[in-house]
């Protein structure tokens, strides 16, 4: 029984000095972005071929501050010192491509008078995938069709991907259509024998809803006001 006692006092001791301990440990813990400082150079020194090696995949698919943030994230890293000494590493690890610059040409292409048997939709879209519109921001395609005094429009917004086609008749009436999500690949792919067979088709009388890259274009052009009439 005596051997019991001690055997229970002494559990308690322990549990009493390990409860202080973890208050002493707890009031002494060091501050959060120091240990992950310190981890990442531990983990650098430690396996520096490693870290070195995950930061490339990161930086050369996602860019240095993708590679930084990946690291931050892992280690907790919070110096901005640390931050900016390390992405000038990786920076310097793997040489990050210069962005693409956006197309921003206006391609406009005046085909004049033409019969209309010559060039419906079959022969327009041809057209269209004949052009080169790597660099344009907006391709244009304009003709009249003098036997039945028409003028046509056919105009491709690259940025929101829409192609409008309007025409103005002899009378002064104004159709349109327009087609939605008409990326360059969707054109690439469209079967010219059906002509313009792309997605999110509509078609009106009077106004056209232009975007305003092509309301603004012809507004600077000048002689299609046509379009923006009710």
């Amino acid at each position: 029984m005596k051997k019991l006692g001690l055997g229970v006092a002494g559990f308690f001791a322990f549990t009493l000095v390990a409860a202080l301990v973890g208050v002493i440990l707890e009031g002494r813990r060091p501050d959060p972005a120091e240990v992950g400082l310190d981890r990442l150079r531990s983990e650098v020194e430690r396996d520096l071929s490693g870290v070195l090696s995950k930061a490339r995949v990161i930086a050369a698919e996602r860019g240095p501050d993708a590679a930084v943030k990946s690291l931050q994230v892992y280690a907790s890293v919070s110096s901005a010192s640390e931050l900016l000494h390390l992405r000038d590493s990786l920076a310097a690890l793997v040489p990050i491509a210069p962005a693409a610059s956006e197309p921003s040409e206006v391609c406009w292409h005046e085909k004049g008078g033409v019969e209309p048997s010559a060039f419906g939709s079959s022969e327009q879209l041809l057209e269209l995938k004949a052009l080169d519109t790597a660099a344009c921001a907006l391709t244009t395609i304009a003709w009249t069709l003098p036997a039945i005094r028409r003028t046509s429009l056919l105009m491709w917004d690259h940025s929101t991907e829409t192609l409008h086609r309007i025409h103005r008749d002899r009378s002064g009436q104004v159709t349109w259509e327009a087609w939605e999500r008409v990326s360059r690949g969707a054109v690439a792919q469209d079967l010219p024998e059906d002509g313009f067979d792309l997605p999110g088709y509509r078609n009106g009388r009077g106004r056209s809803p232009l975007t305003p890259r092509i309301a603004a274009e012809l507004r600077e052009r000048g002689g299609y006001d046509f379009v923006f009439t009710r």
